[in-house]
């Protein structure tokens, strides 16, 4: 089968308008929201580069017992909606973490987040010259609907995601040249050129695999009710109140599900969930206050899960503008502020002072110490400075996230001491991302990021790059010529020990340039309540609901 190349259009089947490819990844990478969720790791075995290095989450979990009872139903309250269920279109949380549950992709990040493990594909090989994957697929697995899994399947969905104008994740997978299903049980995907990320890239979400007939026959329609192959099947979808999933009796994992039901219970209102988590009527509750950790653990009938999550909050710094252009005055924000003050006021000690752009996660950069917070040595950085004397500046914050306004709080005190006299100013989330942030209409934006895949590459191109991703490296504009070299030749390098020697000097390049302001790496924080077993949050923050039981 023939190739796209860089740059070429393609004309998709089925009428589709001609593009530029290419043209259009650039876009998406500019559109690609940070406002969301994921980590990363990789492993030996499935040929992502090597062992892992660096930092080991700690996974903590119900207790589970050795003989899990089957059926039950269980009811977890989630913030928000789920926006699609089309693969290769959503870009926030809950569609991610609930398509999850509902699909399987070649290959799937692991349990405890830090590597890939078989999934529908169980083995692939690896060509000699790195250009050719072949999966064999797992024999025996049916859809949803009762129809089998054929390579043909996988062959029409990855080629969506790589190819179609309709997926906005054509960015992660640029190198992929063609792909072929010489028989119903084998896969095959070439790409340009050597691609580290690719195999991580196959346990993306966006790579989930569905029926190709019913997504010809039934276009966008499908996506209300989605046919997949994995552990759950949409039962109902009641658009702004719950998504009842129902177990899937011809799951190709033996014994799994456990559970017969799962509700996901759409309630926006933090502390409305931990009251119905209180009362019963939730047994999951996702995003704990901060503030009411240690009051709902006194609940005998409740645990509350801590766990390190990828994600990175900071504040933004527009570096194309005065004086924010000078890295003096951004040395000097980083040093003015007390990050550890703020994780134990505003996070009650829930988080790690950040020292990179790159989350806890695979080939993360723990040797660079955090700006130490030293007001004297912000006033001296500033006094060298273009901005001697002081300067006033404005700060966003997403209106009603009270963690946001409580940190910005404290970052106007502690500037206002070495002479920066911040105005706050507070919108509404989409309007502050899309055009103030994306739009580089600030000075001043508080703002955070996760990852989406088990590798690297997709936080350093989105977060440290100039050119390669097209958000200008977070949309503050900051330019650094050896990063875009080393993110550049990190993708298709395939030792890992070098691959980290490029990361660890990205993040270092980036720490001392003081891009942004460095915050926090905050946990994350779900109340459980204590007959549910088996759930825990991943790294890369998602679940596996397929292995969550509850005592009867």
């Amino acid at each position: 089968m023939g190739g796209v190349k860089d740059g070429e259009a393609r004309n998709e089947g089925g009428g589709g308008a001609t593009y530029d490819r290419q043209a259009v990844a650039a876009r998406q990478w500019a559109e690609w929201r940070a406002t969301r969720r994921h980590l990363i790791g990789a492993s030996a075995a499935l040929a992502l580069g090597g062992g892992l290095t660096g930092w080991r989450p700690t996974l903590q979990t119900a207790a589970a017992q050795d003989a899990p009872t089957p059926g039950g139903s269980v009811n977890m309250g989630i913030v928000a909606d789920v926006q699609s269920f089309d693969p290769p279109v959503p870009g926030d949380n809950m569609s991610i973490w609930t398509m999850l549950n509902i699909y399987d992709q070649l290959l799937r990040v692991s349990k405890d987040g830090t590597s890939v493990e078989p999934c529908l594909a169980e083995s692939y090989e690896l060509s000699d010259d790195l250009l050719t994957y072949t999966f064999k697929l797992r024999p025996g697995v049916v859809f949803h609907d009762g129809t089998p899994l054929k390579a043909s399947d996988v062959k029409y969905c990855l080629d969506r995601v790589s190819f179609s104008e309709e997926s906005g994740w054509l960015s992660l997978f640029t190198a992929v040249e063609g792909t072929e299903a010489p028989d119903d049980a084998t896969f095959v995907l070439r790409v340009k050129q050597p691609w580290a990320p690719m195999v991580a890239n196959m346990g993306l979400f966006a790579a989930s695999i569905y029926p190709e007939a019913a997504h010809k026959a039934q276009g966008s329609a499908l996506f209300e009710k989605p046919i997949g192959t994995g552990p759950f099947i949409l039962e109902s979808w009641e658009k702004g109140a719950a998504i009842t999933l129902s177990k899937n009796p011809n799951y190709w994992l033996a014994g799994q599900p456990y559970l017969d039901e799962v509700v996901f219970a759409i309630v926006a209102d933090a502390n409305t969930r931990i009251i119905q988590l209180q009362g019963g009527d939730l047994d999951i509750a996702a995003d704990v206050p901060f503030s009411q950790i240690e009051s709902i653990n006194l609940d005998e009938n409740i645990d509350v899960q801590v766990a390190p999550v990828g994600r990175v909050d900071y504040v933004a710094i527009n570096n194309t503008r005065p004086p924010f252009d000078d890295v003096k005055v951004r040395q000097a924000l980083n040093y003015a502020v007390d990050k550890e003050a703020i994780i134990q006021a505003v996070l009650y000690g829930r988080a790690q002072v950040a020292q990179s752009a790159l989350p806890r996660m695979r080939f993360w950069n723990d040797e660079i110490q955090p700006y130490p917070y030293d007001p004297e040595k912000a006033k001296a950085l500033l006094a060298e400075s273009s901005a001697a004397g002081g300067f006033k500046t404005t700060l966003g914050v997403t209106a009603g996230e009270p963690v946001d306004s409580a940190v910005a709080t404290i970052l106007k005190d502690q500037l206002a001491a070495i002479g920066v006299e911040v105005e706050l100013y507070e919108q509404e989330g989409a309007g502050l991302y899309v055009d103030v942030f994306r739009g580089m209409d600030y000075d001043l934006v508080i703002q955070y990021h996760t990852t989406d895949t088990v590798d690297a590459s997709q936080i350093t191109r989105y977060a440290m790059a100039s050119r390669d991703d097209g958000t200008g490296a977070l949309w503050t504009g900051y330019s650094n010529p050896r990063i875009d070299e080393l993110t550049a030749q990190a993708l298709t390098e395939q030792d890992p020990a070098r691959r980290e020697q490029m990361y660890s000097e990205i993040q270092k390049l980036g720490f001392d340039d003081a891009f942004i302001l460095y915050l926090y790496f905050p946990d994350s924080r779900t109340g459980v309540r204590t007959d549910v077993k088996g759930f825990g949050i991943l790294p890369t923050a998602n679940y596996r609901m397929w292995e969550v039981w509850k005592e009867q």
